[in-house]
């Protein structure tokens, strides 16, 4: 049991474990913030798909590629 002696180097370790929890702490609010909120990766075929709507390209356009693509 320890008597409040913190000879021998018994602190090192107490400051390596608070180091160690401020480091999760900070990891874990990193990981928090940088998580994309519900947003899901666009392929190719949505960018297609937007270029089409938008008027960008004809249909004849949007089919070649959309074949293209499906290969």
């Amino acid at each position: 049991m320890m008597d409040g002696n913190w000879d021998g180097g018994s602190w090192w370790w107490m400051a390596m474990v608070m180091v160690a929890f401020w480091a999760v702490v900070v990891a874990a609010i990193v990981m928090v913030v940088r998580r994309p909120s519900g947003a899901r990766r666009r392929d190719a075929t949505d960018v297609l798909d937007e270029r089409y709507a938008r008027g960008e390209i004809d249909e004849d356009e949007y089919r070649r590629r959309r074949e293209t693509l499906a290969r």
